[in-house]
Protein backbone atom coordinates (compact mmCIF):
# COMPACT_ATOMS: atom_id res chain seq x y z
CA UNK A 1 0.00 0.00 0.00
CA UNK A 2 1.41 3.31 -0.94
CA UNK A 3 5.17 2.87 -1.20
CA UNK A 4 5.22 0.13 1.46
CA UNK A 5 4.98 -3.61 1.22
CA UNK A 6 2.57 -4.82 3.87
CA UNK A 7 1.76 -8.28 5.15
CA UNK A 8 -2.00 -8.53 4.55
CA UNK A 9 -4.98 -6.71 3.12
CA UNK A 10 -8.43 -7.38 4.60
CA UNK A 11 -11.93 -6.01 4.20
CA UNK A 12 -13.72 -5.03 7.39
CA UNK A 13 -17.35 -4.00 7.03
CA UNK A 14 -16.72 -3.54 3.31
CA UNK A 15 -13.73 -1.22 3.83
CA UNK A 16 -10.15 -2.14 2.93
CA UNK A 17 -7.70 -2.42 5.82
CA UNK A 18 -4.02 -3.26 6.00
CA UNK A 19 -2.39 -5.60 8.50
CA UNK A 20 1.30 -5.35 9.33
CA UNK A 21 2.75 -8.08 11.56
CA UNK A 22 6.07 -7.46 13.31
CA UNK A 23 7.77 -10.66 14.42
CA UNK A 24 10.05 -8.84 16.82
CA UNK A 25 11.02 -10.43 20.12
CA UNK A 26 10.02 -8.69 23.35
CA UNK A 27 13.66 -7.56 23.72
CA UNK A 28 13.67 -6.06 20.21
CA UNK A 29 10.46 -4.18 20.98
CA UNK A 30 11.90 -2.96 24.30
CA UNK A 31 15.10 -1.69 22.67
CA UNK A 32 13.38 -0.09 19.69
CA UNK A 33 10.70 1.65 21.73
CA UNK A 34 13.13 2.80 24.41
CA UNK A 35 15.19 4.46 21.66
CA UNK A 36 12.04 5.96 20.12
CA UNK A 37 11.08 7.39 23.52
CA UNK A 38 14.55 8.94 23.83
CA UNK A 39 13.97 10.65 20.50
CA UNK A 40 10.52 11.86 21.55
CA UNK A 41 12.04 13.25 24.76
CA UNK A 42 14.86 14.86 22.76
CA UNK A 43 17.60 12.91 24.49
CA UNK A 44 20.93 12.11 22.87
CA UNK A 45 20.79 8.97 20.72
CA UNK A 46 23.65 6.48 20.52
CA UNK A 47 24.53 4.57 17.37
CA UNK A 48 22.51 1.63 18.70
CA UNK A 49 19.56 3.97 19.34
CA UNK A 50 19.74 5.20 15.73
CA UNK A 51 19.60 1.61 14.47
CA UNK A 52 16.63 0.94 16.73
CA UNK A 53 14.66 4.01 15.67
CA UNK A 54 15.26 3.07 12.04
CA UNK A 55 13.17 -0.07 12.72
CA UNK A 56 10.45 2.05 14.30
CA UNK A 57 10.54 4.56 11.44
CA UNK A 58 10.14 1.77 8.87
CA UNK A 59 7.13 0.44 10.80
CA UNK A 60 5.63 3.93 11.11
CA UNK A 61 5.98 4.45 7.33
CA UNK A 62 4.18 1.17 6.70
CA UNK A 63 1.35 2.02 9.09
CA UNK A 64 1.03 5.53 7.66
CA UNK A 65 0.96 4.18 4.10
CA UNK A 66 -1.82 1.79 5.12
CA UNK A 67 -3.80 4.64 6.69
CA UNK A 68 -3.28 6.88 3.65
CA UNK A 69 -4.13 4.18 1.10
CA UNK A 70 -7.25 2.90 2.85
CA UNK A 71 -8.47 5.92 4.79
CA UNK A 72 -8.72 3.54 7.75
CA UNK A 73 -6.44 2.86 10.73
CA UNK A 74 -3.98 0.02 10.21
CA UNK A 75 -3.88 -3.22 12.14
CA UNK A 76 -0.49 -3.96 13.77
CA UNK A 77 0.30 -7.49 14.92
CA UNK A 78 2.77 -7.71 17.82
CA UNK A 79 3.93 -10.42 20.20
CA UNK A 80 1.61 -11.23 23.07
CA UNK A 81 4.75 -11.46 25.23
CA UNK A 82 5.13 -7.66 25.11
CA UNK A 83 5.14 -6.15 28.60
CA UNK A 84 2.55 -3.58 29.67
CA UNK A 85 5.30 -0.97 29.90
CA UNK A 86 6.45 -1.67 26.35
CA UNK A 87 2.85 -1.67 25.11
CA UNK A 88 2.41 1.76 26.72
CA UNK A 89 5.52 3.04 24.92
CA UNK A 90 4.18 1.67 21.64
CA UNK A 91 0.90 3.50 22.17
CA UNK A 92 2.75 6.74 22.88
CA UNK A 93 5.01 6.41 19.82
CA UNK A 94 2.01 5.67 17.61
CA UNK A 95 0.06 8.63 18.99
CA UNK A 96 3.02 11.03 18.63
CA UNK A 97 3.21 10.05 14.96
CA UNK A 98 -0.46 10.50 14.12
CA UNK A 99 -1.17 6.78 14.28
CA UNK A 100 -2.94 6.57 17.63
CA UNK A 101 -5.95 4.87 16.04
CA UNK A 102 -3.84 1.90 14.92
CA UNK A 103 -5.44 -1.33 16.11
CA UNK A 104 -2.78 -3.34 17.93
CA UNK A 105 -3.34 -7.10 17.79
CA UNK A 106 -1.47 -9.27 20.27
CA UNK A 107 -0.46 -12.52 18.58
CA UNK A 108 1.09 -15.69 19.92
CA UNK A 109 4.44 -16.87 18.63
CA UNK A 110 2.78 -19.49 16.43
CA UNK A 111 0.57 -16.93 14.70
CA UNK A 112 3.56 -14.65 14.10
CA UNK A 113 5.50 -17.52 12.52
CA UNK A 114 2.48 -18.32 10.35
CA UNK A 115 2.29 -14.66 9.30
CA UNK A 116 5.99 -14.66 8.43
CA UNK A 117 5.53 -17.82 6.37
CA UNK A 118 2.49 -16.35 4.68
CA UNK A 119 0.20 -19.11 5.94
CA UNK A 120 -1.80 -17.31 8.65
CA UNK A 121 -3.97 -15.67 6.02
CA UNK A 122 -4.87 -19.01 4.54
CA UNK A 123 -6.12 -20.20 7.92
CA UNK A 124 -8.07 -16.97 8.44
CA UNK A 125 -9.29 -16.70 4.84
CA UNK A 126 -7.20 -13.55 4.27
CA UNK A 127 -5.55 -13.06 0.89
CA UNK A 128 -2.02 -11.64 0.73
CA UNK A 129 -1.87 -8.35 -1.20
Amino acid sequence: MGSSEIDFSVNVAGKPRGVEVKGWTPDTWDDALESAMKRINKKKLTAADLDNVEKIDRMLRQLNDIKTATGQPAFLGVTDAMSASTRSKLSRVLAKNGLGETKVLELGEGAIKEAAAGTIGEKLGIARP
